[in-house]
């Protein structure tokens, strides 16, 4: 073979060139672009994107144009991701990924009875306070469930806040799920209606509960309490406001 018959090869992994209108153009691998990191987002209940700067040669790329967005599982707590699509001058596609999380002390609303998270965790550990209810004024029955999901988690509601339902004049029944560990001051105060309450949970104490949590109640309320804990309730409940008419049953 003559020098003149050498061949030389050039292998191009990252462009390919097309035809357009006639004229050969260079087609980029989206991959190859630099783009912008994704940022860790708040859990809202509502899905969630965030905005891209994609570049390449210093070029700034144009979504809808250069590129298409593909959000996927970006509502609730977890990994969340987008994938983004060449377009036109490039081709190929790339996923990324983001965390959505939770965070303490936010607050949120699940069948219009509204929690604040005060454990994080979403392993199966985290936990919530029950703040109050967004029909409190028109609310007759009231359940506080054991667990809630928020953003797909599971959180066991272990604690009642503060005058959660103080003053809800309607109120007339009321069960306390099994999770229920702590009660604050005037939660029920003022629930001059109340006259049924179910509670499920035997770790309630008086240190955990607080001043006047049932004070203002139907005088003759009736409770329904675990067998093994009829005793103990009886006198919480009266220290807390529920007075001495009140009936403690198993």
């Amino acid at each position: 073979m003559h020098q003149s018959e050498n061949i030389y090869h050039v292998f191009f992994t990252d462009v390919k060139f097309v035809s357009i209108g006639g004229q050969t153009a260079a087609v980029t691998n989206i991959s190859k672009t630099k783009i912008s990191a994704l940022k860790t987002r708040a859990f809202t209940g509502k899905s969630l994107t965030q905005a891209l700067t994609i570049t390449y040669g210093g070029k700034k790329l144009v979504n809808g144009r250069d590129y298409t967005l593909t959000w996927k599982n970006n509502k609730n707590i977890g990994t969340a991701s987008v994938t983004i699509k060449g377009k036109g001058k490039y081709n190929g596609s790339v996923t990324k990924k983001f965390r959505i999380t939770v965070q303490k002390n936010a607050v949120y609303t699940v069948s219009r009875l509204k929690y604040k998270i005060s454990n994080a965790d979403t392993s199966g550990k985290g936990t919530v306070v029950f703040t109050g209810a967004t029909d409190k004024a028109a609310r007759k029955a009231l359940t506080i469930p054991t667990t809630v999901k928020i953003g797909g988690k599971n959180f066991r509601v272990t604690a009642i806040g503060g005058s959660a339902m103080s003053g809800a004049k309607k109120l007339t029944t009321l069960k306390l799920g099994s999770n229920v560990i702590t009660i604050g001051a005037k939660a029920f105060y003022g629930c001059s209606k109340l006259s049924n309450v179910t509670i499920f949970g035997t770790k309630l104490t008086t240190a955990k509960t607080g001043a006047n949590a049932f004070k203002g109640i139907r005088s003759n309320c009736r409770f329904k309490v675990p067998a093994s804990r009829v005793s103990a309730y009886k006198k919480l409940l009266r220290a807390k406001g529920a007075g001495p008419k009140i009936i403690v049953t198993k």
